[in-house]
């Protein structure tokens, strides 16, 4: 569904972000820009989900991307899988290219930072209800900080392709292969492929095995 920057007066917009300083400013960023006040403000990715689930409707939805309970990335990924017609806009303190990349894989319809002017937050919105995207131009050597080290540490260390990243990414988020075939525009053998060499350059065997190899990896990058 396609909407103009004067319908949007009337749609149900959300914002979840577990800052309240920012949850209230992206709200009074909103009110000055659309002339209205009555957005929906959530600090935790779960009662976005009670929300949705209790059969209320969110038409565009402002997601921070790192939250305690539930993330934005996990966040994106159910929601584009059971309320499809909901656009969502990505916000982030930070951006690189593995991320940027695995939320327009899981179907995020936008991704800004949260040092974006004002307006550049508006224009989002506005190309995003219009049936467009708007996804934040990244520095091709952007490293990301913590847990986002991991993608470029794996694919310096272990050799992993850019398309193995984006697999293996996917399947952290719980989907399948037809699904993830959907989702990069290929077959399910391509997948399995992919798959299986990312598998036996990390040295792992099965889901299980993937799990576990990621959380150490997440370990060691607090641990620093």
């Amino acid at each position: 569904m396609i909407f103009t920057l004067t319908t949007m007066k009337n749609l149900k917009i959300a914002i979840v972000d577990d800052h309240e300083l920012f949850l209230y400013g992206i709200s009074y960023i909103l009110e000055k820009n659309l002339g209205r006040n009555n957005f929906l403000k959530f600090s935790e990715a779960r009662e976005v989900l009670k929300y949705l689930r209790n059969g209320m409707v969110i038409d565009f939805l402002i997601a921070d991307i790192e939250m305690p309970d539930l993330d934005g990335i996990k966040l994106l990924s159910i929601i584009k899988r059971e309320f499809a017609e909901t656009k969502v806009l990505i916000l982030s303190a930070d951006a690189d290219l593995n991320t940027v990349q695995l939320c327009k894989n899981l179907g995020a319809d936008g991704y800004v930072t949260k040092d974006c002017y004002r307006s550049q937050l508006i224009d989002a919105m506005t190309e995003i209800m219009e049936g467009s995207t708007y996804f934040f131009e990244v520095d091709p050597g952007k490293v990301g900080v913590g847990s986002k080290n991991i993608y470029q540490h794996l694919e310096a260390e272990y050799g992993l392709t850019q398309r193995e990243i984006e697999v293996l990414q996917l399947i952290l988020n719980e989907y399948v292969t037809p699904e993830i075939a959907e989702k990069l525009g290929c077959s399910a053998f391509t997948i399995k492929t992919h798959r299986r060499n990312l598998f036996k350059k990390l040295g792992i065997r099965n889901l299980t095995g993937l799990i576990h190899f990621i959380g150490n990896l997440e370990f060691r990058e607090i641990e620093k």
